[in-house]
């Protein structure tokens, strides 16, 4: 679920962009490689730092034997290159399906945040929109300290923390507080 800047939560399913090697692309793949993997570069570098898009990569493996093999192994070794996770599509399906059944509450004290996250069925990442430095935050997850990184995403700075699944299903209790 994603949220707007007043916290309101909105069910959007997100919309992934492809990039695939079908015969109907074969004459760019072969004749403008640097070029489509320049393109690949600029839509990933979005996707990582501004969109948060899922990128579905189809590659049919007569294409791939006979002419799209450096175009997909460019975008794989750009993916690695940036850190990106990499999914099949049934995990990509399992992982969409248990976002949408998580779901988070906040309450807020001051400039302390406690949240508590749900149904959590997957390892899952609870970002905070903040605008101080990390120094200024403590996490505890279920009451113990827990580590967390500031990543700029959207155009705006977010505490992020990870969240593991429980075999339980238990509620995760999070709590920031400002130093």
């Amino acid at each position: 679920r994603f949220a707007d800047e007043n916290g309101k939560v909105f069910d959007c399913w997100q919309q992934p962009v492809i990039t695939l090697d079908d015969s109907t692309v074969e004459k760019s793949i072969t004749e403008n490689l640097q070029e489509l993997t320049g393109d690949f570069a600029a839509m990933l570098e979005d996707s990582v730092n501004r969109t948060h898009t899922a990128i579905g990569i189809l590659s049919h493996p007569g294409s791939f034997a006979t002419y799209s093999r450096p175009y997909i192994e460019k975008c794989l070794d750009l993916l690695v290159e940036n850190q990106v996770p990499i999914y099949n599509g049934d995990q990509w399906c399992d992982f969409a399906y248990h976002r949408t059944t998580a779901s988070v509450s906040t309450s807020c004290d001051g400039e302390n945040i406690q949240c508590t996250a749900s149904r959590v069925e997957c390892d899952l990442t609870l970002m905070i929109p903040v605008s101080e430095p990390a120094a200024a935050w403590e996490v505890s997850v279920d009451g113990h300290k827990a580590s967390f990184s500031i990543e700029r995403r959207l155009e705006q700075d977010y505490l992020m923390i990870q969240l593991s699944a429980r075999d339980d299903r238990g509620d995760i209790q999070v709590q920031v507080l400002r130093k």
